[in-house]
């Protein structure tokens, strides 16, 4: 009479505090909808930019970066659409990007890969990693630093939307 009950009061407790375990999806602000300036580095080549992640009716995300620095990107504007595609336009002209160089910013920018681990530096900094990519979050969870896929990428200033 007192295995079974206590059995189910050891179930219970798990159960009770098992469920109880939060998940924190780190890169929240990353998956939701904002805008920030940005340098970084793509394949050798240094720049600067106005990032902005839009979330449309059907929940597919468009991603426009609009660079500014240096001189010979300015005003190009590079955009993955809901469907994927990747497109260039600077001034009147607009390119389908087939081979993909821009992905790797879009790649960190909106990351869908899973989290592996999250730590705690010495700054209190949150650094959270993944397959291939680094991101770190400054201590009230906004992103500070998107390394991974060729790239790295400095956030100066970020806002939700």
């Amino acid at each position: 009479m007192r295995r079974p009950f206590i059995l189910l009061l050891f179930v219970a407790a798990c159960v009770l505090f098992g469920g109880c375990t939060p998940h924190t999806d780190y890169l929240a602000p990353l998956r939701g909808d904002f805008e920030a300036d940005i340098s970084g580095e793509i394949n050798g080549v240094e720049f600067f930019a106005l990032c902005a992640v839009q979330t449309g009716e059907n929940g597919e995300k468009t991603v426009t970066l609009t660079f500014y620095a240096p001189d010979a990107l300015a005003d190009t504007v590079i955009k993955r659409g809901g469907d994927g595609e990747i497109t260039l336009s600077a001034g009147e002209v607009t390119v389908t990007d087939p081979h993909g160089g821009a992905a790797p910013l879009f790649d960190l920018l909106c990351p869908t890969h899973e989290v592996l681990q999250a730590s705690l530096d010495g700054e209190g900094h949150t650094k959270v990693t993944g397959d291939g990519f680094c991101v770190t979050l400054l201590a009230d969870g906004t992103p500070y630093l998107l390394e991974g896929y060729g790239a790295r990428i400095t956030v100066i200033r970020f806002a939700a939307a």
